[in-house]
């Protein structure tokens, strides 16, 4: 059988520019072969760590990112950051992290929420 090699894997997608709090980041992770060709099938063990670099506390949950595989040689991953601030995402194939990581992003401040915002005055 075919195993995908990290050290040729790519990670691409949007949440590898950043975001904000509360969003859904997506990005997706493309299994490659020893010898340079895309993966046509799943199988690979793709895990995924987010890491916030300035947590003010570990009152703040990490993300936990979530991986799908898709069959194709692609795998699916999302993660919601609820801190603002930096994090980084590291990406694995088969336990050996991807050369491009750690990718560092930063995540703003969300929109106001109604069901969290709060009133106050006279």
């Amino acid at each position: 059988a075919i195993k995908a090699k990290a050290a040729n894997c790519l990670a691409h997608g949007p949440a590898l520019v950043g975001g904000k709090c509360g969003d859904r980041l997506q990005f997706t992770v493309t299994a490659i072969s020893e010898d340079g060709d895309v993966m046509k099938e799943g199988g690979s063990s793709v895990t995924c760590i987010v890491t916030g670099t300035n947590l003010m506390s570990k009152t703040q949950p990490e993300p936990r990112p979530f991986v799908e595989d898709l069959q194709d040689g692609t795998y699916h991953v999302q993660f919601v950051c609820a801190t603002p601030g930096s994090y980084e995402i590291s990406a694995f194939v088969d336990g050996n992290k991807l050369p491009m990581c750690p990718v560092v992003i930063h995540i703003a401040p969300g929109s106001p929420s109604a069901t969290t915002t709060q009133v106050r005055g006279e």
